[in-house]
């Protein structure tokens, strides 16, 4: 709820500055004035979805939270990527983008200012699309919990009977 009252003050706060009508929108008015998400890229949010929740259930840095990085997320409207963070709400309900907890030091670690050395009871999230086709990708997940500690399984996805079935291609652990 909290993100989405963020998202709506800062939605007003752009369209405020860029409109050249004396008219200004309400926050409703501006979230209803978005398309809704459109198949294919439901599609992708799934795939997203389905790959990173598979390397967290590999390996994890605990659930206190979940922080994804919404930048790795290719090809998704805002409106998509936060469809992505509602999908974790299942695994722990704590979600958030990464943008708005890496400066937070009650979750990630940094080590002398310069890189984020562990996240503290959470995990951080994101993807590397390597390919994608119609019904078919290629795609890293990356489920980080420290400079120590990650696994990056690489899948082979084959979307079938409307869901993404993975095949795993390779696996890396830091």
């Amino acid at each position: 709820m909290r993100r989405m009252v963020i998202f709506l003050l800062l939605l007003l706060l752009f369209l405020s500055g860029c409109s050249s009508s004396p008219v200004q929108e309400t926050p409703l008015e501006a979230e209803n004035s978005h398309p809704e998400i459109n198949a294919e890229e439901m599609k992708k949010v799934e795939l997203y979805t389905t790959v990173m929740k598979a390397a967290f259930e590999i390996e994890n840095g605990g659930n206190s939270f979940i922080a994804i990085k919404l930048d790795s997320l290719e090809g998704l409207s805002r409106r998509a990527q936060e469809k992505v963070l509602d999908n974790f709400t299942d695994l722990c309900p704590h979600v958030y983008s990464y943008e708005e907890i890496k400066d937070d030091p009650t979750k990630i670690e940094w080590y002398n200012s310069s890189f984020p050395n562990r996240a503290i009871d959470g995990t951080v999230l994101s993807v590397d699309l390597k390919e994608y086709g119609n019904d078919t990708a290629q795609i890293e997940a990356v489920s980080w919990f420290g400079s120590l500690g990650a696994v990056l399984p690489t899948y082979e996805a084959k979307y079938v009977n409307n869901h993404w079935e993975l095949k795993l291609i390779s696996f890396a652990v830091a």
